[in-house]
């Protein structure tokens, strides 16, 4: 895949702490990740000497493992455990959302048209777009992959992904208009659309987007965390009822399908057998959120979570060397990486 300089690359820092003995089934290829750190599947079974630990997500992008195919086959299964934060949700219409949970959310649900391959190395790779080129300055030419298709619920029904997917969302955020023609102030990515001049549907499978003026970000645009294709009739199904935070209304093409959610922060996913790429995990599962530092670290220890996020480098550190082998720590990128006050009656 093309190689592109990112305008947004930021330090990685230490983030999370994952189990070990999982990580080779937590390699599962292609499932698109959004906020989270990639961790290892829980269950109550000792380390009977799995992947080793290489495996690392980006937001919006796949998580991969160094683990071999005998290996991955072998270690396929397993439910990931996370926290989630809750009532923290705006809506299920990712367009127009600006709430991290619900980003989180469409990383395992919905591919973009492109997304990160890898931050640390600045490369965005395809997603509903297996490839792009781009013939001038200010045209990009996507070409759509032939095997990804929509979760099968209505009113999509599995249909394979098209063209005219890729080019209704991006006509959508550049208008920033409600079926109605209504302007929307929620479409909060509109300004990075305001680029585009025209898109056009070449064929079933080819679309042309053409730029008002060169803009060599525009691909990080459509590789964003909230930039996530969905289908066009789910929109006209649902527009006015996406604020109804229900599974069935989440219908995207990537590898993990929705199949519960409870607003206070309990969700259940399931993987997508029709993904593209194999995708190892049999779901994902989030628990509310834990508050309290010690009780996330003890539900940890005790296997009930698959990953813990540290406040402290010393509780960090104190883990690895009390596990080590069995757990690993994971880098992850934050979009909120410092958070601090400053008074200004005396010195910071």
């Amino acid at each position: 895949m093309p190689e592109h300089s990112n305008y947004w690359t930021r330090r990685l820092a230490r983030q999370g702490i994952s189990r070990r003995r999982l990580l080779g089934s937590a390699g599962a290829a292609g499932v698109g990740v959004a906020a989270l750190g990639l961790v290892g599947c829980g269950d109550d079974d000792d380390d009977t000497g799995g992947g080793q630990p290489t495996a690392t997500t980006a937001p919006g992008g796949s998580p991969t493992a160094a683990a071999s195919p005998t290996e991955v086959a072998k270690q396929k299964g397993g439910v990931v455990r996370f926290t989630s934060a809750g009532n923290t949700w705006d809506t299920f219409d990712i367009d127009r959302s600006r709430f991290t949970p619900v980003s989180t959310l469409f990383g395992w649900t919905n591919l973009g048209v492109v997304q990160w391959d890898s931050y640390t190395k600045g490369v965005i790779g395809g997603g509903i777009a297996e490839k792009w080129e781009q013939p001038d300055k200010q045209t990009i030419v996507f070409t759509v992959r032939p095997n990804v298709f929509w979760h099968n619920k209505p009113p999509v029904n599995g249909r394979a992904a098209n063209a005219q997917d890729i080019a209704k969302f991006i006509q959508r955020n550049v208008a920033g208009k409600l079926r109605d023609g209504t302007d929307d102030p929620n479409f909060y990515r509109k300004s990075a659309f305001q680029t585009v001049d025209k898109v056009e549907v070449v064929d079933d499978r080819t679309v042309r987007v053409t730029l008002k003026t060169p803009n060599p970000f525009f691909l990080n645009t459509l590789a964003g965390a909230y930039a996530k294709v969905q289908a066009p009739e789910a929109i006209d199904a649902f527009e006015k009822d996406y604020a109804n935070l229900k599974p069935e209304l989440v219908i995207g093409t990537g590898g993990m399908i929705l199949t519960s959610f409870k607003a206070e922060g309990e969700l259940e996913l399931v993987r997508n057998d029709k993904f593209y790429k194999q995708v190892n995990w049999d779901g994902v599962k989030y628990l509310n959120l834990f508050t309290d530092q010690t009780a996330q670290l003890a539900a940890f220890e005790q296997k009930q979570l698959d990953s813990f996020t540290p406040t402290q480098n010393a509780v960090a550190d104190d883990l690895l060397k009390r596990y080590q082998g069995k757990i690993t720590e994971v880098k992850q990128f934050s979009a909120n990486p410092q958070a601090g006050t400053y008074y200004g009656g005396a010195a910071p």
